[in-house]
């Protein structure tokens, strides 16, 4: 009786620090994060033009469509649950655009899932259909601190290409990249949600 006790009381002792450990990781989700690619589409006169994509036209067109016009507030971010870069606005914590969903495909770790590696279909905006992929690797340690499961590092590197295709008179773009997010010191992460 008592060896069934004991049995009881450990599966139920990890079961708990288990649980602390799936809500702990869920209290920080957003990273801050930096997008650094280009893309090449034709012009009206055939020749290829090639172009900067990264935080700032990122964020210069999600103010632009939600007509905001301080961009000093805004920021790029990485949100871990969604699997998502993130346009959000700092001075009140609201998503302002989601510019890329990423949805994995392909996902190997090592035993403890401390280090991770994916291939994640892209999806532009608000589209439906993937339109290229993401190869990243991920690291993702946490500090347990009085059975409380704290982010104490998280990084993902990747690189991304995809393909926006051409619409009305806007020719077909294509996008390659690298995107990198990481936790940043605590100090820090207070202007990030």
């Amino acid at each position: 009786m008592k060896k069934s006790n004991l049995v009881i009381l450990a599966v139920a002792t990890v079961l708990f620090q288990w649980n602390g450990i799936q809500s702990g990781r869920a209290q920080q989700i957003y990273f801050p994060a930096e997008l650094d690619a280009a893309s090449v589409s034709p012009n009206a006169a055939g020749k290829l033009i090639y172009q900067a994509l990264g935080n700032h036209e990122l964020i210069r067109a999600a103010a632009s469509a939600a007509g905001i016009t301080n961009l000093a507030s805004l920021a790029l971010v990485y949100n871990q649950k969604a699997d998502t870069l993130e346009v959000v606005n700092g001075t009140n914590d609201t998503l302002v655009s989601t510019p890329l969903t990423f949805a994995t495909q392909v996902y190997l770790s090592n035993t403890n899932a401390t280090e991770i590696q994916r291939l994640a279909w892209v999806y532009w905006g608000t589209n439906q259909a993937a339109s290229g992929t993401l190869l990243a690797g991920e690291e993702n340690l946490a500090a347990i601190t009085n059975m409380t499961v704290k982010p104490a590092y998280f990084s993902l590197q990747g690189q991304l290409q995809f393909a926006v295709p051409a619409s009305g008179t806007n020719a077909a773009v294509i996008y390659a990249g690298n995107v990198f997010a990481q936790m940043q010191s605590p100090s820090k992460q207070a202007g990030c949600r």
